[in-house]
């Protein structure tokens, strides 16, 4: 029964005991006249309150119905016997009929057959699960199932919640997709970067190569000229002095380029930066730094270097001892080899260790000749440098960047002008080690993987 037909019973049942109270005191002659006006007072009373109640009431309630009708997802209420007692307007334009076709039916009425089915949501919320998921219309939905109390705390109903989720799963897809196809490219940078890689490799070892081939072939002809002279007796003292003269030579004409080759082919496996050696532990950074800068004494002495350190007193990370030793080394010997001419003397130098919350800043700075704009867009690449043939083989800047984002999970930065020197600005998390793999970061979340690997 609805709330306006309760009222309406309540007014004749009020309007019979008025007329009943009016005849027993007409009837005893009780104040006949004045019973009557009050009986009629009191009915008159009781129908104005009852419409003022109820026009209150219909509008709270034509005020809730037009809040869950400008909702933009469909929302059903059904009793325990899963009759529809409320749709909104959503739910009317989803299943193209108006309210009062649904009303009093079943929630399986116009077609949906999921709701006798384990995907039902009262199904589902009956079994303690409030959030179902189904195809209807061409469209995906989500449903979500509350139980509807009365005052007392007894269930009276189920309130059901539908979202379109059709376009975020088409969002889902193309996200995927576009995955997949981020995969793709870094998979090919990959091996773009070491096709490039091999490349280099290959022509710096050639030349090297190819002159100690070059000298063991002129050593090889020398000889069959001396085993020649010998079987002829032909050969002279002075022929033979001269034979091994220039034996000698080639000989060390090979050893120089085979030693060569061997610095370039190091070189190379520094890159995969998978030093086996090189364990995790725990060391003072201030004091690794000062033993590095030792090893590079006399090298700074001769170009006049002054070096200027900084670092936190005492400061104690778990890391790679050695890679941040490469890293010093490379940084130093960029300078060396490229940085510092005799003209501009006296160098210098700045390292400056500092801790900006969890992540290890390193600063490395000297006043040499700078970089020119062209090469320090690539600085990073392999195989780039300024001093090919004069013992720059290009892979030290190359080693740096790859320790730093690989080994340590960092970042490197550099910036530079020609003559205005050279800083290399690096960050390196203090949890580099195995608790960073722990860390959720937006690549991890993504699960992209931008490094490049030359293993």
């Amino acid at each position: 029964m609805t709330f306006g037909r309760k009222l309406a019973l309540l007014v004749v049942v009020v309007a019979i005991l008025s007329a009943m109270v009016g005849y027993i005191f007409a009837t005893h002659g009780v104040m006949s006249g004045l019973s009557w006006v009050f009986c009629f007072v009191l009915f008159g009373f009781t129908v104005w309150g009852a419409r003022r109640l109820y026009l209150e009431v219909a509008n709270k309630y034509y005020w809730y119905e037009q809040m869950l009708d400008s909702l933009p997802t469909p929302l059903s209420v059904t009793d325990l016997e899963m009759n529809w007692t409320f749709i909104n307007k959503p739910v009317e334009q989803l299943f193209d009929e108006p309210k009062k076709e649904f009303v009093g039916k079943q929630c399986h009425h116009w077609g949906a057959a999921i709701c006798q089915t384990e995907k039902c949501g009262v199904w589902r919320l009956r079994k303690g699960e409030t959030e179902t998921f189904f195809s209807q219309f061409d469209r995906e939905f989500r449903v979500d199932t509350h139980y509807l109390y009365s005052l007392s705390g007894e269930p009276v109903g189920h309130v059901e919640v539908c979202t379109d989720i059709t376009a975020i799963l088409g969002i889902e897809k193309a996200y995927d997709d576009l995955k997949h196809a981020q995969r793709t490219l870094v998979e090919s940078e990959k091996m773009a970067s070491l096709g490039s890689l091999v490349a280099g490799v290959a022509h710096e070892v050639n030349t090297p190569i190819g002159v100690s081939m070059t000298s063991s072939t002129f050593i090889q002809s020398q000889l069959a000229e001396f085993k020649q002279g010998l079987t002829s007796g032909a050969m002279t003292q002075q022929h033979i002095e001269e034979l091994l003269d220039d034996v000698e030579k080639g000989v060390e004409l090979i050893q120089s380029n085979l030693k060569r080759s061997v610095e370039l082919i190091t070189s190379f496996k520094q890159v995969a930066v998978t030093q086996a050696s090189d364990e995790h532990c725990r060391f003072n950074l201030e004091e690794h730094l000062h033993q590095v800068l030792s090893t590079h004494e006399q090298k700074l002495k001769q170009k006049q270097v002054i070096v200027e350190a900084q670092c936190i007193p005492e400061f104690e990370i778990d890391s790679y001892p050695e890679a941040f030793a490469q890293i010093y080394s490379n940084l130093i010997l960029n300078s060396l080899i490229h940085g510092f001419e005799a003209a501009n003397a006296p160098h210098e130098i700045s390292i400056c260790l500092s801790k900006a919350e969890r992540v290890l800043v390193i600063d490395y700075k000297d006043n040499g000749l700078g970089i020119e704009a062209a090469l320090l867009a690539k600085i990073f690449d392999p195989f780039v440098t300024t001093k090919r043939g004069q013992g720059g083989c290009g892979l030290g800047t190359h080693i740096i960047y790859n320790l730093v984002t690989h080994k340590l999970h960092g970042t490197i930065q550099c910036h530079s002008e020609p003559g205005n020197g050279c800083h290399f600005h690096i960050e390196i998390p203090l949890d580099s080690g195995s608790s960073f793999k722990d860390r959720i970061t937006v690549l991890d979340k993504l699960k992209i993987d931008t490094r490049v690997s030359y293993e």
